[in-house]
């Protein structure tokens, strides 16, 4: 039967959603499974996958969420693979646990012939208890190499709490091999219903008959019963569709149940027709000796047991499909494949640890991005292959560009390549919830005017998420509940101006979350970047001069589609005025008369933004600049950014020029120490003000114009000069 799990992910606010598999496609779980979740609103999600899922999936470029929205964790399984196939679903008050064939792949969720059990305290309270026991055992076998140790010890908890005082019927079980083979445990069922009459198998992978050989003489059985799958099987290594080889009497046969899919097939079930009853067995286990013995693969499958007279499956006979082996390993593998690491990265540091192969000594340690691979400097491997290097500016760069895949090559020419892990995206998650995910956007560059509007309204409801000297929460935030520990340093505190100077620190709790100060840092530190224009100005009205009209089209919206991208150019403008709102109000308390500086210059940067990105009405940033440049004359202002204040002041005056606009910019520049006669300041900081603000008289001609004019206190003094001194002050006749 189809996999159709989807509505269960977003059915709930999970608190943990823990996905074991095999194969993996981040790809797909980022555009199909991790959108269910976020929309449901749940709050964690790890992926436990053998180290060959994880190497297949480092090369996916779609997918750039990995280490922030969710974790994977790549397990080395000595003497076999890493193969179950479980989702557990977690909350305070919920469980729900599905065990089936299919690996977190397109194919694995709806594109192959797959069996899936769903399972829920209520009805298989027996079964949960045997996944917290997995959990356990996968956490403390000498077997399993991996580093998600805490997290199983929570699930398994959480299991075990969520099937306290449930009913236990013994009808659902979970097998694992962890402490004994998944044949052994049918055996022992089978001789429980009286001992076995007949064997029904399906699956896509079998040795040369070993394993079915051993199973049916355990079971007593001279023969079984094989379907052969009219549409093929998924095709992998190592192994073939059929136990060929087998001393055991093989039928092959078409079973009813199967027969309708029209899809390859990649479900492994067994049925065991009891002399009391009947067994039905499926879940990840193959019918091949890796699988059903211990010692090999870590498997994990659901028995059903049914101790009434129950009616079995029913088939039809069918032929021996045609040979197909899997190709056999050139021997060269090791060789060219890369190895797996893990590594965690937590501000300027990253903790990290080769996974396979055994690696000791120096090593390089490289950043892989699609322009190649970037070297972050020397590392030294300890004997286990754990490792730690400083890493600067690599946290904030991460933000920025999506996933961070680092390698490790050691000096005799094997490496290991890995996803990392950014420690404070915890932090984000659990603070900023959905918005979250927007302001990441925004880091990206990739926000959509939806997000804008979103962030704007975040930032309205509580200024003081923007940082220290912010006001405290207004609107809606009484109701937020907003902590002490949300407000934070922002970056404009920490330049150069900044640096020895005491800050006012009283109303950050010592319990604030450096990580979610880290992030917020580089939030407010992308308002300073130079944007593309999402392309409107005003309540959604195209500019009349054309420039960004239309550039915040979505790309799929440059079609035959008129109507359709006439629709999304409606809700743009929507959200542009939305966010043109918030801002307005934002702005206005901000820049309170009583302001200190860095909530100004935080109101500078957040209007050098909506310049960039909303392209707002002429004469909204006309009276932003005069009243952000008015207040910040009055303040002690940090010297580097002096240079953005008098940018913003030259495109005012380039918008309006005139006598009084020239000594109104000479007066608040004065305050502010800047150098008038040196040569005109390059507008680059401050761009977008000049792109707001179009140009009415060339830059050369406003500096010479604010050179060459005088303001009255200059005058005043010019006179006062002249007649202390009995002679004409410099500039005047």
């Amino acid at each position: 039967m189809s996999l159709a799990p989807l509505d269960l992910v977003a059915a709930h606010p999970w608190q943990n959603v823990t996905f074991t598999t095999y194969a993996l496609s981040l790809s797909f779980f980022e555009s199909v499974v991790l959108d269910g979740l976020i929309r449901g609103g749940s709050s964690s999600a790890l992926i436990l996958a053998d180290a060959e899922g994880v190497r297949g999936s480092l090369g996916e470029q779609g997918a750039q969420r990995v280490g922030k929205d969710y974790e994977v964790e790549p397990i080395v399984v000595s003497g076999g693979v890493f193969h179950a196939k479980i989702t557990a679903f977690t909350s305070k008050d919920e469980c729900h646990l599905l065990v089936g064939s299919g690996n977190l792949t397109f194919g694995g969720w709806g594109g192959n012939c797959e069996v899936l059990e769903h399972l829920h305290p209520e009805f298989a309270a027996d079964a949960i208890l045997d996944a917290a026991e997995f959990f356990d055992l996968l956490r403390d076998s000498p077997r399993v190499r991996q580093r998600a140790e805490a997290h199983c010890a929570q699930v398994a908890d959480q299991l075990r709490s969520a099937a306290q005082g449930k009913a236990k019927r013994g009808d659902v079980r979970l097998l694992h091999n962890l402490r004994e083979s998944i044949s052994e445990q049918i055996v022992r069922a089978a001789g429980e219903l009286g001992g076995a009459t007949r064997l029904v198998a399906a699956a896509p992978f079998w040795d040369k008959g070993a394993a079915v050989d051993a199973l049916a003489g355990s079971l007593g059985l001279q023969e079984v019963f094989v379907h052969a799958h009219p549409f093929g099987v998924v095709e992998g290594l190592p192994g073939s569709d059929w136990p060929r080889q087998a001393r055991t009497r093989i039928a092959a046969v078409s079973v009813a149940p199967l027969e309708a899919e029209g899809r390859r097939l990649h479900a492994k079930v067994f049925e065991v027709l009891c002399r009391r009853g009947r067994l039905v067995i499926s879940g990840s286990a193959n019918g091949s000796t890796a699988a059903l013995n211990a010692g090999h693969n870590v498997e994990a499958c659901v028995m059903r047991v049914q101790r009434e007279p129950v009616v079995a499956w029913t088939y039809r006979m069918s032929e021996v499909p045609d040979g197909r082996v899997a190709e056999e390993d050139s021997g060269t593998e090791e060789e060219v494949r890369c190895g797996i690491l893990r590594a965690v990265l937590e501000g300027d540091e990253l903790v990290g640890e080769v996974m396979t192969p055994r690696m000791t000594g120096s090593a390089s340690l490289y950043s892989l991005t699609t322009a190649g691979a970037e070297p972050l400097g020397d590392v030294v491997l300890s004997a286990d292959g754990t490792f730690r290097a400083k890493v600067q500016g690599l946290e904030e760069r991460t933000w920025r560009t999506g996933r961070l895949v680092v390698r490790v090559s050691h000096i005799d020419g094997r490496r290991a390549e890995g996803f990392v892990s950014v420690a404070m995206a915890a932090s984000v998650s659990r603070r900023a919830g959905l918005i979250g995910r927007r302001l990441q956007a925004l880091l990206a560059g990739t926000e959509t005017p939806a997000d804008v509007a979103a962030i704007m309204s975040w930032f309205h409801d509580d200024p003081s998420r923007l940082g220290a000297g912010a006001p405290a929460a207004v609107g809606r935030a009484g109701a937020s509940g907003q902590s002490d520990q949300d407000r934070l340093i922002p970056v404009v505190a920490l330049g150069e101006g900044y640096a020895h100077a005491p800050l006012d620190d009283s109303h950050v709790s010592p319990l604030a979350d450096g990580g979610w100060q880290r992030f917020m840092h580089y939030v407010l530190a992308a308002f300073r970047e130079r944007q593309p224009s999402h392309g409107t100005t005003g309540p959604g009205t195209p500019r009349q001069d054309g420039r960004g009209e239309g550039e915040w089209m979505e790309a799929d919206d440059v079609d035959d589609d008129v109507g359709r991208g006439s629709v999304n150019a409606s809700n743009d403008q929507r959200a542009v005025a939305q966010s043109l709102k918030s801002f307005r109000g934002l702005f206005a308390i901000l820049t309170r008369p009583d302001a200190p500086v860095l909530q100004l210059i935080t109101a500078l940067d957040l209007t050098l933004y909506v310049c960039h990105r909303l392209l707002p009405d002429e004469r909204d940033v006309h009276d932003w600049l005069r009243i952000l440049i008015d207040r910040l004359s009055e303040v002690s202002v940090p010297a580097e950014r002096r240079e953005d204040i008098t940018a913003a002041a030259l495109a005012l005056v380039a918008f309006t020029p005139g006598r009084e606009v020239f000594r109104w910019a000479r007066r608040r520049l004065l305050k502010l120490d800047v150098d008038l006669a040196s040569e005109c300041p390059e507008l680059e900081g401050a761009d977008g003000f000049a792109r707001a603000l179009p140009s009415q008289m060339p830059m050369q001609d406003v500096s010479s114009g604010l050179r060459g004019i005088r303001t009255f206190e200059e005058q005043v003094r010019a006179y006062l000069s002249a007649l202390e001194n009995q002679t004409p002050s410099d500039g005047y006749p």
